[in-house]
Order: C-alpha cells, then structure tokens, then sequence
C-alpha cells in the first residue's frame, strides 16, 4: 500500500506544469471582453432594479427594510461607474503591463519562458529584453542561443 502511495505521489511530481501564458494581444482582448461583460452585467443589474416587475417582487423586503432598494441601486450605480473606468484602461493597456503581469511567472519556469519567446512577434522580444534591463538585475534576462556566431570581416576576407 505504501508503495502505491509513493509512485502515485512521485508520478504527480513528475509532471512539469508549463505556465500557459497568451500572447499579448490576446491577453488584451481577453482583458477588454471582461471589462465589457461586467460594464453589461451592471447595467442590467441596474435596470432590472429599476424596473416596475422586479419592484413587485421585492416589494416585501422593502417592507421590512425600505432604505435597502435604494443603497442596492447606488451600490451598482457605483460599481457600474468603476466596470467602465476599468473598461477604458482595458483599452489601453500595453506590452509593458502584460509584462508587468506576467514576466515572474515567466522567469519562474524556464520552459514556459523558451515557449512564450518563441510565440512573440521580433519587436516584442526587444521590448521584453528591454524590460528585463530597464529592472537592473542581469540575472532577469534569460539565456538566448542564438546559434553559431557570424564569422567576422577578417575570417571572410581570409577565406576569399
């Protein structure tokens, strides 16, 4: 039983979970998708609270507490004002908050880093690199192969 136990919990640490990061204009998107679906919910929130129908039917809690209705409605009001301040920074956000975002995690799981690397356009390398320097600490920036090293202008000119 024992034995069991321990492949069963050594198999579970065996498996590398690979952070599964988007690339950044889909992260973008996905960011504004939620702003907006929260700016509806709110306001359908709000207008059904408003309506004749749903008043009806709460017509009884407010019977035993007629102030709650109206501190519901500016309790959604105000949340409705946030959902689309937070909508408009949605819309703006840049690479440099998506590295802000994700960059530890990405630096905590090598393989996830290679992958990511690998799926982002040539000026968002940069801009990550560029990220990673601007923080100071060389130790940030991972190892790239680049691959063999150009020859120089003098091997060139020595093999002609």
């Amino acid at each position: 039983m024992f034995l069991l136990v321990f492949l069963i919990a050594s198999q579970a640490l065996a498996v590398e979970t690979t952070v599964q990061i988007p690339v950044f204009a889909t992260w973008k998107q996905q960011q504004i998708i939620r702003s907006q679906n929260e700016v509806v919910r709110l306001t359908n929130e709000l207008l059904m609270s408003k309506s004749t129908d749903h008043q009806i039917l709460n017509t009884w809690e407010e019977t035993i507490n007629p102030s709650e209705g109206v501190v519901r409605q500016d309790q959604v009001g105000e949340a409705l004002k946030q959902a689309r301040q937070n909508l408009e920074i949605s819309k703006e956000l840049e690479f440099d908050d998506y590295l802000e975002i994700h960059m530890e995690a990405l630096m905590a799981d090598k393989e996830a880093l290679r992958v990511w690397l690998s799926r982002l356009s040539q000026s968002e390398v940069v801009d990550a690199f560029h990220y990673l320097a601007e923080r100071g600490d060389s130790s940030l920036i991972p190892p790239i192969d680049v691959g063999a090293a150009a020859p120089s202008k003098a091997e060139t000119l020595k093999a002609n």
